[in-house]
C-alpha cells in the first residue's frame, strides 16, 4: 500500500546541491506519503471502531434480553410471594417488612 521512495538525503551524501525546486518537490514527496500514510491509519481506525460498535451493540442486545428474564423472574416470585403471604396475613401474622424476613425466600 505505501509507495517506496529513495531516502530524500541520499543525492546530498554524493556532494551534489540541491536546488530549491527540488526540495519543494521531496517535500511534496514526503507530504503525500504522510497524507497517505495518515488515510490508512484512519481507514483503520474507523474499521476497529466499527467491529467494537458491532459487539457492543450485540452486548447491549444480550443485557436487554437479560433484563426482561430478570424482571420477568422477579414478576413471578412477587406472584408467589403474594400467594405464600396471604396465609400469613390470615392468622394475625405482620407481614407489612416481607422483604427483611428470611424464611419467605426459602424455596
Amino acid at each position: 500500500f505505501f509507495l517506496h521512495y529513495p531516502a530524500e538525503n541520499q543525492e546530498m551524501k554524493v556532494g551534489k546541491k540541491i536546488s530549491v525546486e527540488e526540495k519543494k518537490e521531496r517535500r511534496r514527496a514526503s507530504n503525500r506519503r504522510s497524507a497517505q500514510k495518515s488515510r490508512y491509519r484512519q481507514v483503520v481506525m474507523i474499521e476497529e471502531l466499527q467491529k467494537s460498535l458491532n459487539a457492543l451493540k450485540a452486548q447491549n442486545e444480550a443485557l436487554k434480553q437479560q433484563n426482561v428474564e430478570i424482571n420477568n423472574e422477579i414478576k413471578i416470585l412477587k406472584l408467589r410471594m403474594d400467594h405464600d403471604v396471604q396465609p400469613y396475613s390470615m392468622h394475625g401474622l405482620d407481614v407489612s417488612n416481607i422483604d427483611t424476613l428470611p424464611f419467605f425466600f426459602s424455596s
